[in-house]
């Protein structure tokens, strides 16, 4: 007995539906997953950092331009610089902002600084003299250059220890201090202090009474002295300066003022 063919063909199945044939050919790519473009750069934004690169070099130009003291124009222009970098976009790139504070902090600091020592010589400028030596501006002297006649403002109240300058001024002008006597220490060693205020009571009281003409006791004026430090003894300075002192301001001289 011979078994019969299965219902169909080769090309149908087994309950005799037609099989799909797959096509031939090369295997189709999968579908295309298409990304996002990317936005357009701005037209007024530099690409590649060149914004970042301007601004470091603002930066540093206004840095030199505030170390190098060249002038009050170079101050202008290194702060001007400053402040375009600090004006500028901060988005944490390296921009120069550090080096643009640090141009105004130095600015600042020059100006302070230029300011101090303008008036430091204004206030420290010498008195000027004439032929004669006497006092014909306002000015400092040092304490060792003081000459007899000489008209200057004491600080009654300062207590100070030390007395470098006095501010000295024409007598004829406000004034309350004026150098009546001088006479030197003997050379040799150091003297003890007491024994300088002893000699310098000693020589001043006498020199008091014929110089104002007014016995010291019945004076309403009082009288003072400056001496050699120690360290001013080193470069020769013997000198006993004797200054007779006024309570309030007086102007000429107090020679022969009988007060």
């Amino acid at each position: 007995m011979t078994d019969a063919p299965p219902p169909g063909g080769p090309d149908r199945d087994a309950f005799g539906q037609p099989v799909q044939t797959p096509p031939q050919g090369p295997p189709g790519y999968p579908p295309q997953h298409w990304y996002p473009a990317y936005p357009p750069i701005p037209s007024g934004m530099p690409p590649h950092g060149d914004d970042a690169d301007s601004s470091r070099t603002k930066a540093v130009w206004a840095l030199v331009l505030a170390i190098l003291p060249l002038c009050g124009i170079s101050w202008i222009v290194s702060v001007v610089l400053a402040i375009l970098v600090l004006a500028g976009p901060n988005d944490g790139r390296r921009r120069g902002r550090g080096m643009a504070w640090a141009s105004i902090v130095i600015v600042v600091v020059w100006i302070i600084a230029s300011v101090v020592a303008a008036v430091l010589v204004i206030a420290l400028a010498p008195a000027d003299r004439d032929d004669d030596g006497e006092v014909t501006s306002e000015g400092e002297v040092f304490a060792e250059d003081l000459q007899v006649g000489d008209c200057f403002s004491e600080d009654l109240g300062s207590g100070e220890d030390e007395v470098y300058t006095v501010s000295a001024t024409p007598c004829d002008e406000p004034h309350n201090a004026e150098v009546f006597h001088e006479f030197d220490l003997d050379d040799g060693d150091y003297p003890a202090e007491s024994d300088i205020w002893d000699l310098a009571d000693e020589g001043c009281y006498a020199a008091f009474e014929p110089w104002v003409g007014q016995s010291y006791e019945d004076s309403d004026l009082d009288f003072s002295y400056y001496y050699p430090t120690i360290q001013s003894w080193k470069y020769d300075d013997r000198a006993i300066s004797c200054v007779v002192l006024a309570r309030d301001d007086v102007t000429g001289t107090l020679e022969g003022s009988g007060r």
